[in-house]
């Protein structure tokens, strides 16, 4: 999967354009529909390709396997990221707790 970001072009396709039908309609604002194989903007122009205006992230929840992250609500725009991360807390692995991480500053 290719995370967009600013000024990254593509070629539309029915796979793509389900992958970034959300962001297309949502934070783009790009009102591309997709009808008889082929896509037009709200005007009625046919198009093939388009370039991504902002910048996106694939976020991670902190309960891997049971979280509501990007997986569940797709990628986050960069415009939506309010905070900077500048400590971890604690870490594990397969090996147990990573002791030597905690509090560690970043």
């Amino acid at each position: 999967v290719l995370i967009p970001s600013k000024g990254m072009r593509i070629k539309l396709t029915e796979a793509n354009y389900i992958l970034y039908k959300n962001i297309f309609f949502n934070n783009e604002q790009a009102f591309i529909r997709y009808r008889n194989k082929s896509f037009f903007t709200a005007n009625g122009h046919l198009i093939k390709y388009y370039t991504f205006k902002y910048n996106y992230y694939f976020m991670l929840g902190d309960n891997r396997n049971n979280s509501e992250d990007s997986r569940f609500w797709g990628f986050l725009p960069e415009m939506s990221i309010e905070g900077k991360v500048t400590c971890i807390l604690f870490s594990t692995s397969e090996n147990g707790f990573k002791w030597d991480r905690i509090l560690t500053m970043l």
